[in-house]
């Protein structure tokens, strides 16, 4: 365990209790979707704030395992949310203003690009991770 702790910026922790805090409020709060929208995407985005607070506190305190954990998790599912925008069932509306609109076929083509672009980073991460390690 000794070596994954390293000096931390504790400033941090606040900051990451905040996030949790805003995480458990969202969930405690009991909102509602919007129709068509599964409930568990709702949760997957209150896990979303607690899973980052989580890293930025576990980063602040300098438990540097934990750290990159919780930052997997936030990623994961922020993955998750994504990709069921892009690729889950139903109709989406992503932007309408005055005159300017975009078609539901244009909607999924940019998050579907913006899905398969965030995994391709993701996935960056993970192999300069694996490499650095390997060192």
């Amino acid at each position: 365990m000794a070596s994954n702790m390293v000096e931390g910026d504790r400033s941090l922790v606040g900051f990451g209790i905040a996030f949790i805090l805003m995480g458990i409020v969202s969930f405690l709060v009991d909102s509602q979707t919007a129709p068509g929208v599964p409930r568990w995407l709702l949760h997957m985005a209150e896990a979303t704030f607690v899973f980052g607070g989580l890293g930025i506190m576990f980063f602040g305190l300098g438990v540097r395992r934990l750290a990159q954990v919780f930052g997997f998790l936030t990623a994961a599912s922020l993955l998750f949310i994504f990709h069921w925008g892009a690729f889950g069932p139903g109709e989406r509306v992503c932007f309408e203003s005055g005159t300017i609109s975009m078609s539901e076929a244009d909607c999924r083509r940019w998050l579907r690009f913006g899905s398969i672009f965030f995994d391709i980073g993701i996935l960056i991460l993970i192999l300069i991770a694996i490499a650095v390690r390997r060192k």
